[in-house]
Order: C-alpha cells, then structure tokens, then sequence
C-alpha cells in the first residue's frame, strides 16, 4: 500500500522526502497521487509541463498550480491496472 509511504522527489542533485497523504484511483488505470511538503506554506516550485522523478515511480509532472501551498499532486498511471 503506498499511504504512510515517503516518496523521494529528486530535482537536479537534490532530494527531498514527500510523504504520501491521499491516493485517489480514477479507475483501474490512472489515480492522483497528493503528496504533502515538508512544511504547509511550501510550494514544490516546479511548472506543469516540468517532470519531477518520483523515486519508484518515474518521471512525473504536477498538475497542481505553481503556487499551490503545502502539497502537491501528479496524475500517475497504476503500474498493475489489474492487480
């Protein structure tokens, strides 16, 4: 189960540790992943349309604003649509 799981989002020679606050399945395919920053008046600081390397998961883009505060979501497709 990813919930109460850190995710390392890495950006350039940096890394930052985001823990897993929400997953949201669309359906068997997609889901949105919330992950929550390391303090609530932080925003993640990457653009749509910019990929961010969620360690396991691929590179992934936001679809949360630029300027969206405390967390950040990305649509991610489910790695076993069937399982």
């Amino acid at each position: 189960m990813l919930l109460d799981r850190e995710i390392c989002a890495l950006g350039g020679d940096t890394g930052v540790s985001l823990r897993l606050e929400e997953k949201i399945s669309y359906n068997r395919t997609v889901s949105l992943l919330r992950f929550k920053l390391p303090r609530e008046d932080q925003v993640l600081g990457v653009s749509m349309g910019q990929g961010v390397n969620l360690e396991g998961r691929g590179i992934h883009h936001p679809i949360s604003g630029f300027d969206t505060l405390g967390y950040a979501d990305f649509l991610v497709p489910e790695s076993d649509p069937l399982g």
